[in-house]
């Protein structure tokens, strides 16, 4: 809280949950969105007893996600049984992990890191009957500062008491929709043609140069792939800018030795 950097990260947020909870000692312990302790040695007790009770709620997590455009689709299903019936908050947050920042307390390593509230803090509100199933899809885009891996969704549903009926949680690179070729230069190679005998480009020499490509495992394959060299420098000139690289399947590279650049 405070100045840390995931505070003021998303500070609108943060402090819009900060006032719903109503905090004023840090660290503090809610189960299930209720308050247990701020005393640590106290937590597990608290999380086995919660991690023991049947959730009133089951929550499923679908969606797809475009790593090019960093946006996505979260669908949502909620399936309440005889003990829920009401009106109820649902939330779907975006976390990332592996977050390194050496915080006041000294503690250098952070997970679950809430970056966004989807489509805000307030949430959505839901009305709720027994054993009727609820969906709801949101929208939602990654910032680029965020790493994709390390990102997941999570949703929940709380009551007007702030209680948490259940939680659920799909990790991004799960949804990532692959429906394209994933490219990536992992090989370059330079053949100065009539070399001076100093292995380096020289004013008024030619080279030729391959690029190898390699396609991601995960990945579909790349059909009619074309390479273009391009440059800014005003004293180079590419005789012949592009090279096709044809197929590339996934877990594949290829070089353009035939057609050098």
């Amino acid at each position: 809280w405070g100045t840390d950097i995931f505070n003021t990260y998303n500070p609108t947020e943060n402090n819009a949950r900060f006032s719903y909870y109503t905090w004023n000692v840090t660290p503090d312990l809610r189960v299930d969105g209720v308050d247990r302790s701020y005393t640590s040695s106290a937590w597990p007790g608290f999380i086995n007893s919660a991690a023991s009770n049947d959730a009133p709620l089951e929550i499923r997590l679908s969606g797809s996600f475009d790593e090019v455009s960093r946006t996505g689709t979260c669908s949502i299903i909620l399936n309440p049984d005889s003990r829920v019936n009401g009106n109820y908050k649902l939330h779907l947050v975006l976390v990332e992990d592996d977050l390194y920042f050496m915080g006041s307390n000294g503690y250098p390593d952070h997970e679950s890191v809430m970056r966004d509230m989807i489509p805000n803090a307030n949430g959505t509100s839901v009305s709720l009957m027994p054993d009727v199933p609820y969906t709801q899809s949101f929208n939602f885009s990654v910032p680029a500062l965020l790493t994709v891996e390390n990102c997941r969704l999570i949703a929940f549903v709380q009551a007007p008491d702030r209680s948490v009926l259940n939680a659920a949680k799909v990790e991004l690179p799960d949804i990532i929709v692959r429906n394209v070729p994933r490219l990536a230069i992992v090989e370059n190679n330079m053949q100065i043609l009539e070399d001076d005998g100093d292995d380096k480009l020289n004013p008024g020499e030619s080279a030729t140069f391959t690029i190898t490509i390699e396609n991601d495992c995960l990945w579909l394959g790349g059909e009619d792939v074309l390479g273009t060299l391009s440059t800014t420098s005003p004293y180079v000139t590419i005789s012949a800018n592009q090279a096709n690289y044809h197929q590339i399947a996934a877990c594949e590279s290829v070089t353009n030795t035939s057609e050098p650049y």
